[in-house]
């Protein structure tokens, strides 16, 4: 069981906020619900300050902060003693989520907060957890590198254990987490910092343990400039819609059958501040369990028919309704239930695997001139994710999409929690278990006769190749999500060179994801000249065998993963423009 504590003023000096929060308590039908205040900023005199201001904290005087205190702040620091208080002296242990009076709690609240509780549960040695979204958006800015520790995925929620907060519109706290606050307050009584400042020093110096939750479960509505002297009615029928337009934020349905594209694009979104629900032919990946996959036997689903665009649709178009934008990914296709039947909100064509991929045959008529339409659409934008996409919209079927490109992030997000350490295999080269490696060559027993420790077979997603000592791959697309997985994870990868690639593919049975031209290659991100220091390229066996023994491995790591970093930034800006 847990309680919650909203902070908010109940008079006129905050209205807005007031009924907002009432509001929020009626829509997401909150339970054990207290408003909670004890001083209000014009209660703040000169005494008050004199009492309880008798210092600044280390940490704001290394921010370069010499100015007071503001009254809010202190009225607000008051208000946490004062319900910290009384949690301590009537109760004896459990669960209390603060939330403030300019929070605004995202669309996905309520599905999530029990399993939240429920996973804070599980976690060790944690006082606080920070729930908000408040400035992560800033830390998450590669020149502060937030969060800094690596998740602890608990049920599917991340958890990071770190120093400081993000603001503090939404906290879970523990008993002890509680008390310990008061101990180390009681200790002087000096309100020498904001609330949320006052804990960062003490995380920092080992005295508060902060825990961040990613994704977050509410916004700060001041950040987000919802509260100013006035807002433009928040709490109609149109809620869900109106405050996420307010916050520039979107409720996004994505369509996708690879987990890939699932994985790339919620870490996008996650980023970004988006709440993003996933509809896929894998029941595990579908955000909300009680919607039906997109599922038919022998992979039929991938064989979007005019009937089936229907079919889907009447299935589920209350479901898509819900939402302020659709994405589809991987297969093209996906997007005909739209383009059919009248959809005029966004949709975003994500195109991973040649527009017209349609499993065992190819789309009737009607599609080509329904995509063909589309380009001319406002409400539809069409993106490739490798520029191969686009150029073969335009040279195989004359169906101009521009020249828009938005290659996979790179970035691992919870669709990928599922990584286990593999012990004794750091000496170990990986061979993806794919046609060019295994049918087309026996990479595996090449590298073997070699005198290198080789393996070959099923791998548990992308984390699971960071056991390995590095990859060695004939590529066979492209464009693959391992290719931008291998920045952020600091994967290192041999492949052949143009050169060797085509003498070894030659006279053999060679696969490229369809239709392969070689006067093309360089175009493939595998080949492309300006990822070329990022691969390990090797000209002949020998080549390749003096380059695995001699690489400096740590060092290279290291070039991937800050070009990485730049990468998914970069990334997420084109996303960004998209999006909002």
């Amino acid at each position: 069981m847990y309680k919650t504590y909203i902070f908010c003023h109940h008079s006129k000096e905050q209205p807005q906020r007031y009924i907002s929060l009432q509001k929020q308590v009626e829509h997401f039908r909150l339970k054990n619900v207290s408003f909670f205040s004890n001083t209000w900023k014009d209660d703040i005199t000169p005494k008050i300050r004199k009492t309880y201001c008798k210092s600044l904290t280390s940490s704001l005087k290394k921010d370069g902060r010499t100015q007071p205190l503001h009254d809010a702040e202190i009225s607000l620091f008051l208000n946490y003693i004062s319900l910290l208080r009384k949690i301590k002296e009537e109760k004896s242990d459990g669960f209390f989520i603060t939330i403030e009076s300019d929070a605004v709690l995202k669309n996905d609240y309520t599905t999530r907060i029990e399993s939240v509780i429920e996973s804070a549960s599980q976690l060790q040695n944690w006082d606080v957890i920070n729930i908000g979204e408040g400035t992560r958006r800033g830390l998450r800015n590669p020149k502060y590198g937030y969060p800094k520790s690596k998740p602890i995925v608990i049920n599917g929620h991340s958890f990071h254990h770190e120093d400081i907060h993000a603001a503090t519109e939404g906290l879970i706290w523990n008993y002890d987490g509680v008390c310990k606050f008061l101990s180390e307050f009681d200790l002087t009584q000096d309100i020498d910092g904001p609330i949320d400042t006052k804990m960062d020093w003490l995380s920092m110096n080992g005295k508060f343990n902060i825990y961040w939750l990613e994704p977050t479960l509410m916004v700060n509505g001041t950040i987000f400039n919802i509260y100013q002297s006035d807002i433009p009615k928040p709490w109609d029928t149109e809620y869900k819609t109106t405050i996420h337009r307010t916050l520039q934020f979107k409720k996004i349905l994505h369509l996708s059958f690879h987990k890939g594209c699932i994985n790339d694009f919620h870490y996008v979104c996650d980023k970004l501040g988006h709440t993003c629900e996933v509809l896929s032919s894998f029941k595990e990946c579908c955000t909300n369990q009680s919607v039906e996959p997109i599922w038919e036997p022998d992979n039929r689903h991938y064989m979007i028919t005019h009937d089936a665009a229907i079919k889907y649709w009447n299935r589920y178009k209350d479901y898509f309704n819900q939402f302020d934008m659709i994405v589809t990914s991987d297969t093209a296709i996906l997007s005909r239930i739209f383009l059919q039947n009248g959809w005029t909100k966004p949709l975003i064509i994500w195109i991973c695997n040649r527009f017209d991929y349609f499993h065992t045959s190819r789309p009737d008529k009607e599609y080509f001139e329904l995509f063909h339409r589309a380009t001319k659409q406002p409400n539809v934008q069409i993106i490739g994710y490798t520029a191969f996409e686009n150029v073969y919209c335009r040279k195989a079927y004359g169906i101009e999409v521009g020249d828009t490109v938005i290659t996979p992030s790179g970035g691992i997000s919870d669709t990928y929690k599922n990584h286990v350490p593999r012990p004794g295999v750091s000496d170990t080269l990986f061979v993806p278990p794919y046609h060019n490696d295994t049918k087309m060559m026996n990479l595996t027993e090449q590298l073997q006769s070699m005198g290198f420790q080789a393996y070959s077979g099923k791998y548990n997603g992308p984390m699971d190749l960071t056991n390995y000592k590095a990859v060695v791959h004939i590529p066979y697309a492209w464009s693959n999500l391992a290719f931008f997985e291998m920045f952020s994870l600091g994967i290192v990868y041999f492949v052949p060179s143009i050169n060797f690639f085509n003498t070894l593919r030659k006279d053999k049975w060679f696969f490229w994801s369809p239709p392969f031209v070689e006067l093309l290659i360089t175009i493939s991100e595998w080949y492309e000249p300006k990822y070329s220091e990022y691969l390990i390229t090797f000209d002949s066996w020998e080549d390749l065998k003096k380059k695995v023994n001699t690489l400096d491995y740590e060092n290279h790591k290291s070039k991937l993963i800050e070009y990485g970093k730049k990468h998914e930034k970069d990334v997420c800006e084109k996303w960004n423009k998209v999006l909002t």
